[in-house]
């Protein structure tokens, strides 16, 4: 378990030249650097297909919208990296051929005008290895986001049946306007006569929509009530009733505990129970091979029959159908 090591001190004692707290503070920041790293996408893919992508109407102005979105992501990219290479230049020229022990005055640039900054080697040194780690994370944020937004084009060019030419997107952009204004005029209906805010309803629709690639993954697949239910006095309460149960499912699932007793979930109790049944039988499958190689002797009628049933439930406790059965 990862905890953080760093013990509450004096600010006197944080400073102390013989002390290395700032060492230690500096190693907090990358207790969960790997965990960084695996989640430095910024922007989802599921929001930019769902917000950004949906939001085009036509083919021809999706591929626009992606194509400069990409383009502005990439651009973003080559400054962060100039702005590395300007950083780690500047900190070789700064301290080329001179005392490592000894600060240096340095002039700085600013609104005001700049001036002149007294500069340590060992703390320039520490600022710019955690700006190059920190930057690290944003790379790969771009990076992320350029492969997805790759994938969208190549597959809004596939449905396209070819490369979108501005001809075509200039003939099909009336369809664009007559869609957005649809929407926009539904949604200010919806608002008044459910209560629900434009961007809410705006957002559940898209979030339900179908997804641009096979793999059906940016899509909300429990759905959410019908809106006519908001509209009617008769059934609006068991609308809400049906948001408030997507509510507290969210609540449990982190905190692992039931929302109105506050012990612990039986849905958690039940995953461990059925996680620690799952790991017994393969052991037992695997010892039950394992006897028959060592034997090398022909099993039984009712060692096969075992061996069948054990496999069977198994592969049941694997399937869709199992997980259901077993709930």
């Amino acid at each position: 378990m990862k905890k953080s090591e760093v013990k509450i001190v004096t600010g006197l004692e944080a400073v102390d030249e013989n002390s290395d707290y700032l060492e230690q503070v500096f190693k907090e920041i990358y207790k969960w650097e790997e965990e960084d790293k695996e989640l430095a996408q910024g922007r989802s893919n599921f929001q930019i297909e769902k917000f950004f992508l949906l939001d085009a109407h036509t083919v021809p102005a999706a591929f626009q919208a992606a194509l400069k979105n990409r383009r502005i992501m990439a651009e973003g990219f080559m400054q962060k990296v100039l702005e590395m290479k300007e950083r780690v230049r500047e900190f070789e020229y700064k301290w080329k051929d001179k005392d490592q022990n000894e600060p240096q005055f340095w002039k700085t640039h600013g609104p005001g005008g700049g001036g002149e900054k007294l500069c340590w080697y060992d703390l320039d040194k520490l600022q710019l290895e955690n700006y190059i780690k920190t930057s690290e994370l944003e790379i790969r944020d771009r990076v992320y986001q350029v492969e997805f937004l790759d994938k969208i084009m190549n597959k809004l060019v596939d449905i396209n049946g070819g490369p979108i030419t501005r001809e075509q997107f200039n003939a099909e952009d009336h369809i664009y306007w007559e869609r957005r204004f649809a929407e926009q005029a539904f949604d200010a209906i919806m608002q008044a006569k459910t209560g629900i805010d434009l961007g809410t309803i705006h957002s559940m629709r898209r979030g339900t929509a179908p997804t641009l690639l096979d793999d059906d993954e940016n899509r909300i697949k429990n759905g959410f009530p019908n809106l006519s239910q908001a509209m009617d006095p008769a059934h609006n309460m068991e609308f809400l009733v049906e948001l408030q149960n997507k509510i507290v499912k969210g609540y449990e699932e982190i905190t692992e505990r039931d929302i109105n007793t506050g012990l612990p979930h039986q849905r958690s109790r039940r995953f461990q129970l059925e996680s620690q049944q799952k790991a017994l039988l393969e052991k037992q499958q695997r010892d039950l091979l394992e006897n028959n190689r060592t034997t090398d002797a022909p099993s039984t009628p009712a060692q096969d029959a075992q061996t069948n049933a054990e496999a069977f439930k198994s592969s049941l406790y694997n399937s869709d159908a199992g997980m259901k059965l077993y709930k």
